[in-house]
């Protein structure tokens, strides 16, 4: 019985032997060996199948892909909504200190700049608008979000600063530069527009001083007028105080 089993194991010993010796030979890795010995039904099943993994993985790579493209495509859909609530309107409600200010406070609006509007010379001074006779406004430029405050409410809130009945005048100032307006360069905001004009004309009861018209021009105003009442509090305004802290109710 050893015997028998001893031959065996030399016989298994010299089969292995012989193997190692011919993948030497054949300069094959025994991997490579089994891969090129492989049936051919057997191989084709193997391609198949990494032709469905790749397909499986290119799949998911294109839906990861799409899944991108559609988070991009939909950021960029809110910022073009963002962008076309925008808007622009031009106001002049005597003195531009405090009209900027009082503009400044509410939620929705963007930005302010003071600047002079529809006049007859270019780049007017402020002491050219003062003296010489340019027919410009003190203006307030108002870039605000159309999604969070209104063109009525924005205008509604204007009509609380100033006398829409006088011409030239509004608090201590008297003069062409201190008359009230209010001018637009997008036509589609025309009928907001109207509608809270209308509706302060119907309130008062008499034809209103406030000019209302499209924007002939706009020039920035020096920068010492910008922001004027945050760099000097206590400065002068036509305006009262109170209305300054509509939004915050103090």
């Amino acid at each position: 019985m050893k015997s028998v089993l001893m031959r065996r194991w030399k016989l298994a010993v010299a089969a292995l032997i012989t193997a190692g010796l011919l993948v030497a030979l054949s300069g094959c890795s025994p991997a490579e060996d089994r891969k090129g010995s492989m049936p051919a039904e057997t191989a084709g099943s193997m391609s198949e199948g990494n032709a469905a993994t790749e397909a499986v993985d290119g799949e998911a790579g294109s839906a990861a892909a799409a899944d991108e493209g559609s988070a991009a495509l939909a950021e960029k859909g809110e910022e073009t909504m963002s962008e076309s609530m925008e808007r622009t309107i031009y106001i002049a409600g005597g003195c531009f200190w405090g009209t900027q200010k009082f503009f400044d406070q509410f939620k929705g609006v963007l930005s302010t700049e003071v600047g002079y509007a529809n006049g007859k010379t270019e780049n007017p001074t402020y002491q050219e608008v003062c003296r010489a006779g340019t027919g410009h406004a003190e203006t307030v430029k108002v870039v605000y979000d159309e999604s969070l405050i209104s063109t009525e409410q924005l205008l509604a809130y204007y009509f609380m600063t100033i006398d829409p009945l006088s011409v030239n005048h509004q608090g201590g100032d008297w003069g062409e530069q201190y008359r009230t307006g209010i001018y637009y360069e997008d036509e589609d905001l025309l009928p907001a527009i109207q509608a809270a004009y209308d509706a302060e004309e119907a309130a008062v009861g008499e034809k209103l001083a406030v000019e209302l018209g499209p924007l002939q021009n706009f020039y920035s105003a020096e920068d010492y007028h910008q922001k004027y009442l945050d760099k000097n509090p206590g400065g002068y305004c036509h305006i009262p105080e109170k209305l300054f802290h509509l939004e915050s109710g103090e």
